[in-house]
């Protein structure tokens, strides 16, 4: 089993986000542009509005979303499919949720560069 491979233990902070996650990324229908208000069960320590279309705001709304996103519609109500793509190599997630993201859809790890 590679590193990567390797699976979560269940004490792990992100343990629980397979789970929440779709099935596919083309279930990601979130705004691509745009300003977006999030809600408070996913921005609750900071910034609550988002406007997309600045690169600034838009990494941190995904870095937001990713990382405190606990059920499937956290994922695929605010997050978008080709947003997450095009952002992805740049996201400095936590290595362990990374690692899930990356092992549920490949198309995401085959574009780290």
């Amino acid at each position: 089993m590679s590193v990567q491979e390797v699976p979560l233990t269940a004490s792990s902070r992100w343990s629980g986000t397979v789970d929440a996650m779709p099935a596919s990324l083309a279930d990601l229908a979130g705004p691509p542009d745009g300003t977006v208000e999030l809600p408070g069960d996913l921005a609750w320590s900071g910034r609550t509005i988002f406007d997309l279309n600045d690169a600034e705001q838009r990494y941190l709304y995904y870095m937001t979303v990713l990382t405190s996103g606990i059920t499937s519609d956290h994922y695929t109500r605010w997050l978008n499919a080709d947003v997450l793509c095009e952002e992805w190599s740049r996201l400095r997630l936590p290595r362990p949720l990374r690692r899930i993201w990356q092992q549920r859809f490949p198309e995401l790890a085959a574009l780290v560069v």
